[in-house]
């Protein structure tokens, strides 16, 4: 018997089964209906509510026992409502005018503050996700690693570059590795060879820097049993030979260097290590953050380099062997 047929009533043939998607649409227009008429469309279990549906209660507030309990007084009148909306320093919008409902008050909140972010970010020249790059304190080195993993490749790339207290580059390095590998792990790895690189160059103060909020919240404190946790064990006894070290979250749009490194090395292939003078396709970004639509750019040019660049190291191998006797 078809759905339509078993939903259709008893007496007309059917089996009086409820036509889920009818009945969901129902459901939504009643609560549609509850919205615009301001009854109590949090479902909170107010005394005043209760008490209407035959639960035998009193109707007085059970938090400060001094007002009826209905949807208003819980969520903004009651005094330890407002002590939770002063402590996130909102009580000034949260005065309820005698013919607002619970609804209109939220939506005052939320209209408010979106207004107070727009207006930040037209102060400031900046939005939450156009962070960039800050310098390291003085006295510390900051090291930015990042890793990517290209699906269906089996292969991940990593990138880490160093700079000083004056913003200046160090160090940089990136590598590609093959193999089956989660984001996190692919993450973890690059760290944790980074933490080596960084125990070899003999810097003492430093500052771990990337873009994996879960990577940062393992190496300050978490614990566990997998591929994962094992580089992160690394890497927390790897700097076990720094004097001070640090290891923190940022946000990508302030991690484009390593980031960059990390894409390059899944084209160059093998390790590849520059000290002194940055690369020129992170050139751009390295000076102080380009924005993603340079860092594709640069990218760009990078790769057409580097395609040179094979070009050339096969036709050395290729005369290399025929010099050798075919055997390069």
């Amino acid at each position: 018997m078809a759905w339509g047929r078993m939903c259709e009533a008893k007496e007309s043939g059917g089996l009086g089964y409820k036509d889920l998607q009818q009945y969901n649409l129902a459901v939504l227009a009643k609560q549609g209906w509850r919205l615009v008429n301001g009854e109590n469309i949090l479902y909170l279990p107010i005394a005043v509510d209760l008490r209407i549906k035959h639960v035998n209660m009193e109707t007085v507030c059970s938090w400060c026992h001094n007002y009826k309990e209905n949807d208003i007084h819980v969520m903004f009148d009651c005094v330890f409502a407002r002590a939770v909306w002063e402590a996130v320093g909102l009580t000034d919008l949260v005065q309820v005018a005698p013919d607002e409902n619970v609804f209109d008050v939220f939506l005052r909140i939320c209209t408010q503050c979106t207004r107070s972010q727009e207006e930040s970010t037209r102060r400031t020249g900046q939005s939450v996700g156009s962070r960039v790059w800050k310098k390291p304190i003085m006295g510390w080195v900051k090291i930015n690693t990042d890793a990517t993993v290209i699906p269906g490749t089996h292969q991940i790339g990593t990138g880490a570059v160093i700079r000083d207290e004056d913003g200046h580059f160090l160090h940089a390095r990136c590598m590609d590795i093959s193999g089956e590998w989660s984001v996190k792990e692919a993450e973890a790895r690059s760290l944790r060879d980074a933490g080596c690189w960084k125990v070899a160059m003999r810097f003492r103060k430093c500052i771990f820097e990337l873009d994996s909020k879960i990577v940062v919240d393992a190496c300050n404190g978490g614990s566990g049993r997998s591929n994962f946790y094992s580089f992160i064990g690394e890497c927390v006894e790897d700097f076990k030979h720094l004097d001070e070290v640090r290891v923190q979250f940022t946000y990508k749009s302030a991690n484009i260097v390593a980031h960059t490194l990390a894409r390059a090395s899944i084209s160059m292939s093998g390790f590849h290590e520059w000290q002194g003078n940055a690369p020129e396709f992170i050139s751009d970004v390295e000076r102080g953050g380009a924005s993603p639509n340079k860092e594709r750019s640069s990218f760009s040019r990078h790769g057409h380099a580097v395609e040179k660049a094979h070009m050339i190291k096969k036709d050395t191998l290729d005369a290399r062997g025929k010099a050798s006797g075919g055997n390069p």
